[in-house]
């Protein structure tokens, strides 16, 4: 079986998983504390980790789609639920599940 290649290099991909999930959570201490830095207001924060967050889910479910990967739908029903923090999971396990598709 073939497998394929990430659309945006891993390292990136997990730099713009992470940046969408501390965005988020700082986003959301912003709005609960009610801060308003001049440009970093609450909703431009979480602008930013839906864009980011949008980013990483879309990537890892082509991924999912295209690659031999067991037990698929394990990883979309919590991707669409939870989304961010389980690709920021995918990506570090990423090729150990390959290799244990391919056996």
């Amino acid at each position: 079986m073939k497998t394929y290649p990430l659309l945006i290099p891993k390292p990136i991909l997990l730099f713009i998983s992470i940046s969408g999930f501390a965005f988020s959570i700082i986003g959301a201490f912003f709005k609960i504390s009610h801060w308003n830095l001049e440009l970093f207001t609450p909703s431009f924060l979480l602008s930013i980790s839906v864009i980011f967050s949008l980013i990483s889910i879309f990537i890892v479910l082509i991924d999912l789609i295209k690659n031999p990967i067991k037990n698929k739908i394990l990883w979309f029903v919590p991707l669409l639920f939870v989304g961010n923090l389980v690709a920021i999971i995918y990506l570090i396990n990423r090729e150990a599940h390959l290799r244990r598709a391919l056996r």
